[in-house]
């Protein structure tokens, strides 16, 4: 098996709770999510990740599969982020570390994580389309309704969005 920038970069998320955060303890998904290899993540990760729980982050595509419908994905009672990003975005890499810090302050907050991989994969064509940017985020309520979306990184547009889909 390869191991390019994907697998190395997904393993260390994986390990970290689901995102780059220093010093994090190795932990996974709440409750309800799928095994890490069926989530994108890397085969020899399911074994560390299955000892603990932590933030609730699951992968949905890992090379830019379609997913139909997000808000099949939305956890009741949970404000739900669906990160769509690239391993090649720098502003991506940004909104995991700050992500990575609300998930540790937040258990009410889910994320789900879609590698888009190219503008031409399914994903992409589906939910970004012409003239978006990444990183690309839609937020779902605890009501599991369609908040709002956010392209771009702005803590403070994102905490926002969070807060109003929180209420």
């Amino acid at each position: 098996m390869r191991r390019g920038r994907w697998a190395v970069r997904a393993q260390a998320l994986w390990l970290c709770g689901g995102l780059l955060v220093a010093g994090c303890a190795a932990g996974t998904r709440g409750s309800g999510a799928r095994s890490p290899a069926a989530n994108g993540a890397p085969a020899g990760v399911a074994a560390a990740s299955a000892a603990s729980a932590g933030p609730d982050v699951q992968w949905l595509s890992a090379q830019g599969e379609d997913v139909r419908s997000l808000g099949a994905y939305a956890v009741p009672g949970k404000v739900t982020l669906f990160d769509f990003y690239a391993d090649w975005c720098d502003p991506c890499r940004e909104l995991d570390r700050y992500v990575g810090e609300l998930l540790a302050r937040r258990p009410d907050l889910a994320l789900r994580k879609l590698n888009i991989v190219s503008w031409d994969t399914p994903l992409a064509r589906r939910y970004i389309g012409d003239g978006q940017a990444l990183p690309y985020v839609v937020v779902f309520g605890k009501d599991r309704r369609r908040v709002g979306t956010l392209t771009g990184f702005d803590a403070e547009a994102l905490t926002r969005l969070l807060e109003r889909a929180g209420k």
